[in-house]
């Protein structure tokens, strides 16, 4: 976001006069955190996750409305991403204001307690790190010759390694092409 503060989560009790505080979601991490929103919304249900007090203490219907609008909102998001009209850059306050972001963020703010607010933004840090980082699988014999590669030039990582030989991979076939 440009220049736009993130919004704050309400706090169930009272927010936390040292430490960091808890925000609501940007629109750029909405993509990331629907899977994560729907996928927790579930554990309401789940006899492991009960003790942990994910959720606002609501009576049947307050939750039961709540999850649903925020299912709503979405599959609206849903709707708008396979319709390719999601943007998550936004100018001012008015535009996150109007921006489905804040729908989601209202009944998030709802339904989940701190602590469960607390654990969807785990796994949205995890998510991100996660798509951040890819894994190569190499047999035995190729990453053997990357180690010695690494021991021989002096490297400190196998990435570093990597990068190396493909940037001289490049510069080899520059030479190839001007002869």
């Amino acid at each position: 976001m440009n220049k736009i503060k993130k919004p704050l989560w309400n706090y169930q009790y009272s927010a936390p006069t040292a430490g960091k505080r808890l925000l609501l979601l940007a629109p750029e991490e909405l993509p990331i955190a629907a899977p994560l929103i729907k996928k927790t919304l579930k554990l309401k249900y789940d006899s492991d996750f009960i003790p942990l007090k994910f959720f606002r203490p609501l009576n049947q219907d307050e939750y039961s409305n709540k999850s649903l609008e925020l299912a709503r909102a979405l599959r609206q998001f849903n709707s708008e991403i396979k319709a390719g009209t999601y943007k998550d850059n936004v100018e001012d306050e008015i535009q996150l204001t109007l921006h489905i972001v804040s729908l989601v963020n209202m009944y998030c703010n709802q339904l989940f307690s701190d602590d469960g607010w607390k654990y969807i933004r785990k796994l949205i840090s995890q998510a991100v790190k996660r798509s951040k980082s890819k894994t190569v699988y190499l047999d035995s014999t190729t990453f053997k010759l990357l180690s010695d590669y690494i021991l021989m030039h002096k490297l400190d990582s196998p990435n570093e390694a990597i990068s190396q030989l493909l940037t001289d991979s490049k510069i080899i076939d520059i030479d190839l092409d001007d002869d």
